[in-house]
C-alpha cells in the first residue's frame, strides 16, 4: 500500500509541474541547478540514459572517465586540469634536465598525472592503477593523448609483496580507492564501500632498468609505507618523490609511518604543503621535515580527523 501512495504522489507532483507556465518551470529548474550544481544534473541525466563513460575536454586533452566521478573528472571538467602544482613541479624538473629521464606514477587513476608528463617524449613513463575500470579509462586516455610510445601502463597495485588484496572503492570519489587490510575499521563509513580483489606486486619486481633522473609520484591512500618497503633500489635512487601523507589512512591500514619518515629523512630537500591547492613555501632539511610530519601525524590521530598533506622530497631544491 505504501508503495502505491509513493507512486501516486510522484505522478501528482509530475502532473502539477507540467501544468505550470513554462516561465515558472524554468525559474524552478534554474533554482534547482543553483542549489545542486550543473554537475548533479549532468550525473542524473547520464544515469537516466545509461551513459557509462564521458569525454571531457581540457588542458591535457580529451579525457575519458565516469560521469559519476564527483572528484577527479568533475574537477577536470570545471578547471580543465588536475593536480596542477604536482604536474608543474614534475614537468619543470624534467625541463631542467633536458626533458629526459624516467617517471613512475603509482596510483595513476585515469592518467591526469601521467599525460602532462608524457608530452616530453624522452621521458619514459610507467603508470600503475589497480582498479580495472579506472585502468580501462587510463588506457583509452593514453591512446588518445600520448603521441609517442613512451608510456607503459600496469593494472596493478604496488605493495611490499606479490599478493592479491582487497580493494575498497568510494562511490563518489573515483580517486579515493584504497587497499583494505585486516578488520573493516572505519571512522567515515569506508567499511560499507564496494570491494574487489586486485593483484599487487613490489615495484622492485617490475622495473629493473631506470634511465636517470627518476621522478616518482605516489598516491595510494595510506599504502605509502608498503610502496616504499617494496621499492628497493628504485625508490632509494629517486631524484624527486611526491606523495600524500595521511595519518588516518595509514593508521586504518595498519601501515608504519616510521617507514615514510625514514624515507623522508634520506632527502636533503623536503617541502610540505596542505593539499594540492597550497603553494610550496620553502624547502626544509629531511630532519626538519620529519619533526613536522611526526607532529602532524600525532595531532591528526588525537583529533581523529582525516587531514593529509603533500610531501615533496628532492635531491635538489625545486623551483
Amino acid at each position: 500500500m505504501w508503495n502505491y501512495f509513493k507512486k501516486l504522489a510522484k505522478l501528482m507532483t509530475k502532473k502539477t509541474f507540467t501544468m505550470l507556465p513554462s516561465g515558472v518551470r524554468e525559474i524552478l529548474f534554474n533554482a534547482y541547478i543553483e542549489m545542486n550544481g550543473t554537475s548533479h544534473i549532468f550525473q542524473l541525466l547520464a544515469n537516466l540514459n545509461n551513459v557509462a563513460r564521458v569525454v571531457i575536454r581540457g588542458n591535457y586533452g580529451d579525457i575519458t572517465g565516469s560521469p559519476n566521478d564527483q572528484a577527479i573528472l568533475l574537477k577536470y571538467a570545471q578547471n580543465g586540469k588536475w593536480a596542477d602544482r604536482t604536474n608543474e613541479i614534475i614537468s619543470e624538473f624534467f625541463k631542467r634536465n633536458n626533458t629526459e629521464g624516467t617517471y613512475i606514477d603509482i596510483g595513476a587513476n585515469i592518467g591526469l598525472t601521467t599525460i602532462p608528463v608524457s608530452i616530453m617524449h624522452n621521458v619514459v613513463c610507467y603508470c600503475f592503477e589497480p582498479d580495472p575500470t579506472n585502468f580501462s579509462y587510463l588506457q583509452e586516455n593514453i591512446k588518445n593523448n600520448c603521441t609517442e610510445d613512451n608510456v607503459k601502463a600496469f593494472n596493478l597495485a604496488i605493495y611490499n609483496e606479490e599478493v592479491e588484496l582487497s580493494f575498497e572503492k568510494s562511490p563518489i570519489n573515483f580517486g579515493d580507492y584504497r587497499i583494505r587490510l585486516g578488520e573493516d575499521i572505519s571512522s567515515f563509513g569506508e567499511n560499507l564501500w564496494e570491494t574487489i580483489i586486485v593483484p599487487a606486486m613490489p615495484l622492485k619486481n617490475i622495473i629493473t632498468d631506470i634511465k636517470k633522473p627518476l621522478v616518482v609520484k605516489i598516491d595510494t591512500q595510506g599504502a605509502e609505507p608498503y610502496v616504499i618497503l617494496g621499492g628497493g633500489n628504485i625508490l632509494s635512487n629517486a631524484d624527486l618523490v611526491i606523495f600524500e601523507f595521511s595519518p588516518y589512512m595509514m593508521k586504518r591500514m595498519g601501515s608504519d609511518p616510521e617507514i615514510v619518515l625514514n624515507f623522508v629523512n634520506s632527502f636533503p630537500y623536503v617541502a610540505i604543503a596542505n593539499g594540492e591547492n597550497s603553494p610550496v613555501q620553502s624547502y626544509l632539511s629531511g630532519k626538519e621535515a620529519v619533526l613536522i610530519l611526526r607532529e602532524f601525524f600525532d595531532n591528526s590521530i588525537k583529533q581523529a580527523n582525516s587531514n593529509y598533506c603533500d610531501v615533496i622530497c628532492s635531491l635538489s631544491e625545486c623551483k
